[in-house]
């Protein structure tokens, strides 16, 4: 394929190799005590990590049965498994009732009105900001120091997961920028974080596109988009290869893969 003034050849390996969710979190040179989540293997073989406590809003742009499914569910299971349950909390709304079958990993599940839903994403913002500026603090790091003093509860770090069936419905995008801004730039502060899954990457606004420093294209198809520089995704395969924008860096990567049971397996142990 040719992107610019470089030509891509791409030579397919005679054997497939599964990058499995231990093997990934072994890569870590520290697994425990840390907010670095590892998202998978680059070409290199090198590991690709997130920051959550710098970093922690995605945005995912993929067709269906490309490995959104199978990323979400072993992005929830590195975070426990790093961090624990008691710290951190993942809640989805999910439209088109892809996830049911993994309703194990979420504590709360929501397919109702979207509106609502932002709404009561912006409210639990509001009630944290409005808490900590009463104590004259900042940072959900900050309160839970001195709460962790204190012998006290702390607060959770909470992600809203966010899947949206935006090739069969057209939404008030404006709006959904809005409240996405609203959350990626005052709930980054307080702990309330959120991983906006698109399924049609013609949807996605030029507003939307830069409010997240991390962005995960999975496989598009035939689909393109002026937004997005590498107009090849078609070469992605459909076993959880994307494309791991961070900042102005595109790296292509491998993703984890993990069937139900096997899911149910590590949830269950944690």
């Amino acid at each position: 394929t040719k992107v610019g003034n470089m030509l891509n050849i791409e030579i397919n390996n005679k054997y497939i190799s599964v990058l499995s969710l231990k093997e990934m979190l072994m890569k870590q040179m520290l697994l425990y005590n840390n907010y670095l989540v590892p998202i998978g293997l680059n070409i290199k073989n090198q590991l690709e990590e997130i920051d959550i406590s710098k970093e922690p809003n995605i945005l995912i742009i993929g067709e269906a049965n490309v490995g959104i499914k199978t990323f979400i569910s072993s992005f929830i299971l590195s975070c426990l498994i790093k961090l624990g349950t008691q710290t951190i909390e993942f809640n989805i709304f999910d439209e088109i009732g892809e996830f049911q079958e993994y309703s194990f990993l979420f504590n709360k599940i929501d397919n109702g009105d979207l509106k609502d839903y932002f709404s009561k994403i912006i409210n639990e913002i509001d009630m944290r900001v409005n808490y900590l500026s009463s104590l004259n603090l900042h940072l959900i790091d900050e309160y839970n120091i001195q709460m962790e003093q204190q012998n006290k509860e702390k607060f959770k770090r909470i992600f809203y997961i966010i899947e949206v069936d935006d090739y069969n419905r057209d939404y008030d995008y404006q709006y959904i920028d809005d409240q996405i801004m609203y959350i990626t730039q005052i709930g980054r502060d307080v702990g309330i974080y959120v991983v906006f899954i698109s399924r049609n990457v013609n949807k996605i606004t030029s507003i939307m596109f830069s409010l997240f420093k991390y962005k995960l294209l999975f496989n598009n198809g035939k689909a393109t988009s002026k937004l997005i520089e590498y107009k090849h995704l078609e070469v992605l395969s459909n076993k959880g290869e994307c494309l791991f924008y961070r900042d102005n860096i595109i790296k292509r990567i491998q993703t984890p893969k993990l069937s139900l049971d096997e899911l149910k397996k590590i949830e269950k142990s944690i």
